[in-house]
């Protein structure tokens, strides 16, 4: 949205196509940005963690696949209403294991920075060991980074190439 606004402010789009563009990119609510700033990462993270259902991360918003994640969040819905008919509680689905996971998903992705804040957070509030700076140097050491998207490259590809080749499912698959 900022560079249609400074391609508009630049004469570079009219009116009209800039109110195109803005619709287009903005197109359904539901999805994330088609880069792996802050928003997707947490998407990711979701997965790692167990509290996401899988390849649901990195919804592309806007494209035609979109109308088949409906069906994702109906199967998020019935999970969690399945899981609470079981008497699973977060806290037994956020283990030190599930933590770890999720870091190395985090490396695996290449995500935003910001999760090296939000996971610690998350840990401290499920009771679980917090994860350090020494915790993070080893995961990032031992994690080929896999995934080649938007802000971090090296090819800069939307994220929407990443979930249509798999999404977290295949990473995690290529971790093992």
């Amino acid at each position: 949205m900022q560079t249609i606004g400074a391609r508009f402010a630049n004469g570079e789009l009219s009116l009209q196509d800039a109110r195109r563009a803005g619709c287009k990119a903005c197109a359904s609510s539901g999805g994330g940005c088609q880069f792996l700033g802050t928003a997707g990462t947490s998407q990711v993270v979701a997965e790692g963690l167990g509290l996401a259902i899988p390849h649901s991360a990195l919804a592309p918003s806007g494209e035609p696949v979109w109308r088949e994640i409906s069906r994702v969040a109906r199967a998020s819905a019935r999970a969690a209403l399945n899981l609470s008919q079981k008497g699973i509680t977060t806290r037994e689905i956020l283990t030190d294991k599930a933590i770890e996971n999720a870091m190395t998903v985090h490396a695996a992705f290449g995500g935003s920075t910001n999760l090296l804040l939000h996971i610690p957070a998350i840990a401290h509030q499920a009771g679980c060991h917090i994860p350090t700076v020494d915790d993070w140097i080893r995961i990032n050491k031992r994690v080929p980074r896999l995934v080649s998207v938007l802000p971090n490259g090296p090819v800069y590809h939307p994220t929407v190439n990443a979930f249509m080749a798999g999404g977290v499912p295949e990473v995690m698959l290529h971790l093992r």
